[in-house]
């Protein structure tokens, strides 16, 4: 992926983000939800709410969290793995926890097979956030996970970029979920950090650190 300007990416985790939670925002920019009165974000033209894939979702968004989209109906099992993990998703016991988790899932027959494109331009202009979907490869990987050792969901940016995707290990989603609802990181800072495969697996360690 093209490389962008920007500021070095410092990742916001654990107690830390647990502790900025209250306060929505991070140095004076705005966190997701609601679009309030100040200034605008590219995206394509927004059209009417085609098949009603926004409406479930809006008040998800809206409160500041991300919905989990399940998109295939072939593998129960594997859904309520990955289900399970993200909504309740603990990392080395900072604030992931049920209560604390900003990831609700969603099963609607609706988003069977979604097509993201489609749902971007019917995102409007007046909510502000992300979707998470797990995808067929989503349940393939939970199958192969004993010899893969990495499940990955797609990232979908409905805020800056409408549209844009990157893949994400499951691991990885608490952290990125928290940077991005206090607007501490930009989503293509993920997206651009992504491996040779296009899965987000965490930034590289500084060596200087």
């Amino acid at each position: 992926m093209t490389n962008r300007p920007g500021r070095r990416a410092v990742l916001v985790g654990g107690l830390l983000a647990a502790g900025v939670l209250a306060g929505g925002a991070v140095a004076g920019r705005a966190a997701f939800g609601r679009r309030g009165t100040g200034g605008t974000r590219g995206g394509p033209a927004v059209g009417p709410d085609d098949g009603g894939l926004v409406g479930p979702l809006r008040g998800i968004v809206g409160n500041g969290r991300t919905p989990l989209l399940r998109t295939t109906f072939d593998d129960d099992a594997g859904w309520a793995t990955v289900a399970a993990a993200l909504e309740g998703r603990s990392r080395d016991g900072g604030w992931g926890s049920q209560e604390e988790s900003l990831v609700d899932a969603v099963v609607d027959r609706r988003y069977e097979n979604l097509d993201v494109v489609r749902l971007a331009g019917a995102w409007p202009d007046d909510l502000l956030g992300y979707v998470i979907v797990a995808d067929d490869r989503t349940m393939a990987e939970v199958r192969a996970a004993a010899s893969t050792n990495t499940v990955s969901v797609l990232y979908v940016d409905l805020w800056s970029e409408r549209g844009s995707t990157f893949r994400i290990a499951v691991d990885q989603v608490p952290d990125v979920a928290m940077n991005l609802f206090i607007a501490n990181m930009d989503f293509f800072e993920f997206a651009d950090a992504a491996g040779p495969d296009g899965v987000f697996r965490g930034f590289p360690s500084d060596p200087d650190e």
